[in-house]
């Protein structure tokens, strides 16, 4: 099934097939509601841990923040 720009599992999908270390989130489509997009990523069956990389982590280390 289809939703958003992407299918259901899509985020699984990614982060089995390249890592949760090389997938950050960032929209700029005003088209989509940010709050569905976020949730794609909360509600995937991926680890704790993968989550905090594709939300923050990945960005922080990304541009040098603490």
């Amino acid at each position: 099934m289809r939703f958003g720009r992407g299918y259901r599992g899509l985020i699984e999908e990614v982060v089995t097939t390249i890592g949760s270390e090389k997938l950050m989130f960032g929209s700029d489509a005003a088209l989509f509601s940010a709050a569905q997009q976020v949730a794609r990523v909360v509600t995937a069956r991926i680890s704790d841990e993968d989550r905090r990389n594709i939300l923050g982590q990945n960005a922080k280390r990304l541009f040098g923040l603490p």
